[in-house]
Parts: structure tokens; C-alpha cells; sequence
């Protein structure tokens, strides 16, 4: 809604939502906050819903639909922000302490609407607020551990194999036939790498064999799921639901023959992030040329540019 403005700007009322993915629903929120709305005229509030954001992955500074709220808000425009819970506005500490501060700093009320009787009101204390703020990044991290665990357990695709659900709604996985040969020799040869240029030869080759990038591939060959086991730290556990593409034990001779090469690649790519790169412009256009899934690495005194893709 626009502002309705008279002689005074009137000060709007804000229903702010958030889901984390495009799989979740809005419905719970605008059914919590429907008896706030209804007391109100249309002119009065404005809805302003975040779609698939996820508040343990994505700062604050690169949501926009809650900068446009602190934009308002800074402005002097609000008097209201309605919200389900603290955990909609944030999911760290120091962020939800830096919308608490401008609440408080520009006098804005925020109820939320949340049906659960015993959920704490806001308030104006940082002290209170501060203690909340732990609570909710706490609980945010726990959220986040319980998805990464259920990904490596149970990811949604998986290159190589079919996703299957049985008719009681568990998953399996099974090898697809046409990658089952060339993922396999993917570990046989990743087993005898002696050299930095062996293996750049590798993710080289089977890049351009799997239709893959090099850091897939590098994925691929530190993923446990591919022998039917979940690895925690040393430990693996059998997942019987997994078709296993190589025995474990082919797997872990895999992980000692390129562990130093993988450190040396990394700590290479930390090193040069900072670079600075020239690229080239097209002589017709202006316009500043890219090359696609390219990797540039040094290992010891070996330099190499892995190029499976082209400018565009």
C-alpha cells in the first residue's frame, strides 16, 4: 500500500514474513497476523514477505525485503513491525541485536503475533533482548545441522545414482548403469596419484569425461555416500538404503593418495583470491569476456590452467 499522506505523513504499520525455502508456505504467519490486519484500513500497513530466504545462510545486508523495512524505518516511517517470531527477523546474534537497536533508537513497536501464549514479548532492554538473540542463533544452528544431516543422509539427487521412493515413502538409491563404469575408474585412477600433475590430469579428464566441473569432481571423489556409508569425523556407517559404487576400503586409499593435493590446491586458491585479474573485452561490443569453468592452480613448482569451458 502507499503511504496515505495528508498534512502529516501517517506512520506505517509493517507485517513482516520469512520462509527459509521455496518448499515452505507463508499460510501460518498471515493466518497469525489476520486479526491484527483486520483492525486496521488498507492504507494503514503494508506486507512485505520474504520468499526462500534463508536467515542462517544469507546476511542481513543482502536481504532486500528487510532493508526495505530498515529503510522505512530509519526514515521515520513506521510505528509497527509485526512479526510471527524473533527468528523471522534474524538468526544471529549480532544482527538481531542491530534490529533490536534500531527499533529502540527510532521508538517502533514490534508485537508478534505468534499464537503461543508463552513466547516472550519484545522489549526494549538489550539486556532481555541480547539473552533472546543467543536463543535464536542457537536454535538456528541447530536447524542447520539437523538439514546438513539429513542432506548426507538422505540428499535429493545425487550424480550417478536414481533417487527412488517406495511405496511407504522411504528413499533408496541405486547406481545408474551409464555412469557406474566411469565414476568407478574415477577412484581407481584418483588411488595411484603420486603427482600434482597426475591429478590435475585427473580433474582434467574426468571433468571433461562426467561433463562435471573440477570441483565436482573433487567432491565426488571426498563423498563417502558413493561406498553406502555416512562418514562422521573417522567413523562411517553403513547406509543400507545406498547402492555402494566401490568398497570403503578403495575409498579410503582414495582419501590418503590425494590429500596433499587437495591441501596444496586450497591453500593455493586462498592465496590467490586477492589477485588481481585481467580480463579480456570484445573489440565490437565493450564487453568484458569471462572463460567458463576454468580453475587456475599451482602445485609445488607445477602451474595449470584447467579450461573445460569457453569465453563468453
Amino acid at each position: 500500500m502507499s503511504v496515505n499522506k495528508t498534512i502529516f505523513q501517517q506512520k506505517l504499520q509493517v507485517f513482516f514474513r520469512r520462509v527459509s525455502t521455496e518448499n515452505q508456505s507463508l499460510e501460518m504467519q498471515i493466518e497469525a497476523d489476520k486479526k491484527f490486519r483486520d483492525q486496521l484500513d488498507d492504507d494503514e500497513y503494508i506486507e512485505v514477505n520474504e520468499l526462500a530466504i534463508s536467515a542462517n545462510k544469507i546476511k542481513l545486508k543482502d536481504r532486500e525485503k528487510l532493508l526495505e523495512v530498515i529503510r522505512l524505518i530509519e526514515n521515520g516511517e513506521v510505528s509497527t513491525v509485526y512479526v510471527y517470531d524473533r527468528s523471522r527477523l534474524a538468526r544471529n546474534f549480532y544482527e538481531y541485536l542491530q534490529l533490536v537497536d534500531l527499533f529502540i533508537t527510532h521508538d517502533v513497536e514490534v508485537v508478534f503475533t505468534t499464537t503461543d501464549a508463552s513466547y516472550s514479548a519484545f522489549t526494549s532492554n538489550y539486556l532481555v533482548e541480547g539473552f533472546n538473540g543467543i536463543l535464536i542463533e542457537e536454535e538456528g544452528k541447530a536447524i542447520a545441522r539437523r538439514v546438513a544431516e539429513s542432506h548426507r543422509k538422505l540428499p535429493s539427487k545425487k550424480f550417478g545414482l536414481d533417487t527412488n521412493k517406495s511405496d511407504d515413502g522411504k528413499k533408496n538409491y541405486t547406481l545408474q548403469l551409464h555412469y557406474k563404469e566411469p565414476l568407478l575408474r574415477l577412484f581407481e585412477t584418483a588411488s595411484e596419484v603420486s603427482s600434482a600433475t597426475s591429478f590435475i590430469e585427473l580433474l582434467s579428464h574426468f571433468s571433461r569425461v562426467l561433463k562435471k566441473q573440477p570441483t565436482d569432481i573433487l567432491r565426488m571423489l571426498t563423498d563417502s555416500f558413493y561406498t553406502g556409508h555416512e562418514q562422521i569425523g573417522n567413523r562411517f556407517s553403513k547406509l543400507s538404503y545406498v547402492e555402494p559404487l566401490l568398497t570403503l576400503e578403495l575409498y579410503k586409499t582414495v582419501q590418503v593418495a590425494i590429500k596433499p593435493f587437495i591441501e596444496r590446491l586450497q591453500n593455493n586458491l586462498d592465496e590467490r583470491s586477492g589477485e588481481n585479474v585481467l580480463h579480456p573485452y570484445c573489440d565490437i561490443c565493450n564487453e568484458k569476456w569471462f572463460i567458463e569453468n576454468a580453475m587456475l592452480v599451482s602445485l609445488g613448482s607445477t602451474l595449470v590452467q584447467i579450461n573445460i569451458g569457453k569465453f563468453k
